[in-house]
């Protein structure tokens, strides 16, 4: 939410639309209601927010790893448009020349190409994620139907890993709700000269 200029675009586009009033409930891990939000729509959003934080935000351990397996169910896993939305919570862990497994069914098909490729990953995803990485799609398509896409196809997410499953996989299951959070930077000792 903070220095998000899309959110910034939608208050700014809200305030301009007059008065209005905004109902959201705010669900919990498991689809249930955890609280419900109400009034002027910023702040309202805002109190959502907050409400939601202790239940869909993780704190990143401070290491980064060469692997990150992400995976969802529906609608998320749906299609490769759907399931782009997991590598974000990936971003924040993976190593720079790392590779990040995408476990998503995709029953549906691949989704539109162009944008997938073009709008989501090249601007949305590819600049937020390390330098030298890789996406790999474990799904129910064939690799002719990944094959034009960003990702590469693998049959299997212990394929994808090839052998390299331990200490430096990190696996995120039900990716889609997560928001992850880089620890926050730790102080340095003052360190005085010695006399």
């Amino acid at each position: 939410m903070d220095a998000n200029p899309c959110r910034a675009d939608l208050e700014a586009a809200g305030a301009m639309a007059g008065p209005s009033f905004l109902l959201n409930v705010v669900r919990g891990a498991h689809g249930g209601p955890v609280a419900v939000v109400a009034g002027d729509p910023v702040a309202a959003h805002r109190a959502g927010v907050a409400a939601a934080r202790p239940v869909f935000e993780v704190v990143a351990p401070d290491r980064r790893f060469a692997h990150v397996v992400v995976s969802d169910g529906a609608p998320v896993s749906a299609n490769l448009y759907q399931a782009c939305k997991l590598l974000a919570p990936a971003a924040a862990l993976l190593a720079a020349g790392g590779q990040v497994v995408v476990a998503a069914a995709c029953d549906e098909g691949i989704g539109p190409v162009a944008t997938i490729n073009e709008a989501i990953y090249a601007l949305g995803l590819a600049p937020k994620l390390p330098p030298g990485h890789r996406v790999v799609l474990v799904s129910d398509q064939p690799p002719s139907a990944v094959a034009p896409t960003f990702a590469t196809w693998a049959p299997s997410v212990e394929a994808a890993l090839g052998g390299a499953a331990g200490a430096d996989v990190a696996v995120l299951p039900r990716a889609g709700d997560l928001v992850v959070a880089r620890p926050p930077a730790r102080r340095r000792a003052a360190t005085r000269p010695a006399r």
